[in-house]
């Protein structure tokens, strides 16, 4: 039975050239078929390929002069690929853990450091990609790959001064991890003795001549102040309280003792 013939207009996915022509006899001319499967979904696809031809000799075919040749185009999805996610240095996550993409596409993660630490770098097997704030996004995937998040451990420098002299506070400086301490030692001049300790660093603690500060979470200052030595506090004469006859001779006491003075000078 004939089969029919579609109309090359109603075929978008078909293309023919040339679509005409005359070829000599015993000779050959070679016809290229082309498929386009751009905008068709995945299934498959048939047509009929008609060929009209005026030789006497039909050759294969339906035994006629039209000659129908039977095309099919199978639509397949796009190659799928899974990227897989981990941590390498922590800490912190990274989200989704893995997840399936098209080939040629990107695939998107959320990085998210623990309390105290931050991103550092984006690793792993699959084309380098770009990160904007915590979100990573990969190159064009073309296979199974792995996105490797790193992130490091924040750090602060506690600097330390003298406020009111004289004295020395040492080290000038140190760098300490998020929420630990720093410790500095206090030496007052000659005379001073330490004051107290202030700055803008979390209020500490001192013991003897050692000051440690409070967890640091920001980069901040000690600040050292001393005073002169207040020495020791003057004596004090009490005088015990006198009752009547006490107080007379207190009296005659100092009489005497100016009555001799008096005396001596006159001598």
């Amino acid at each position: 039975e004939p089969q029919p013939c579609d109309d090359p207009a109603d075929v978008a996915w078909l293309s023919v050239s040339p679509d005409n022509g005359t070829t000599a006899p015993g000779a050959s001319t070679p016809v290229a078929v082309t498929f386009d499967s751009t905008g068709l979904a995945a299934g498959t696809y048939n047509a009929n390929l008609c060929v009209t031809s005026n030789d006497p000799d039909p050759g294969p075919g339906n035994g006629t002069n039209l000659v129908v040749v039977p095309v099919s185009l199978t639509v397949s999805g796009p190659a799928m690929h899974t990227v897989t996610a981990s941590v390498g240095t922590p800490a912190g996550t990274i989200m989704p853990p893995s997840q399936t993409v098209a080939h040629g596409a990107t695939a998107t993660f959320t990085l998210t450091p623990d309390s105290g630490y931050a991103i550092d770098t984006v690793g792993g097997t699959c084309p380098a990609g770009s990160l904007a704030g915590n979100v990573y996004t990969t190159g064009p995937i073309t296979a199974d790959c792995e996105v490797v998040a790193n992130f490091r451990q924040l750090t602060y420098t506690v600097t330390s001064s003298v406020g009111m002299p004289a004295g020395t506070i040492a080290p000038p400086s140190q760098t300490v991890a998020h929420g630990a301490t720093a410790t500095f030692t206090l030496t007052p001049d000659a005379g001073y003795e330490i004051a107290n300790v202030t700055g803008t660093c979390p209020a500490g603690s001192l013991a003897g001549n050692v000051y440690t500060t409070g967890a640091i979470t920001a980069d901040c200052e000690v600040v050292a102040n001393f005073r002169p030595e207040s020495g020791p506090a003057p004596s004090v004469l009490e005088i015990p309280t006198l009752g009547p006859a006490g107080g007379a001779l207190l009296g005659l006491l100092l009489a005497g003792l100016g009555l001799g003075t008096l005396r001596r000078r006159r001598a």
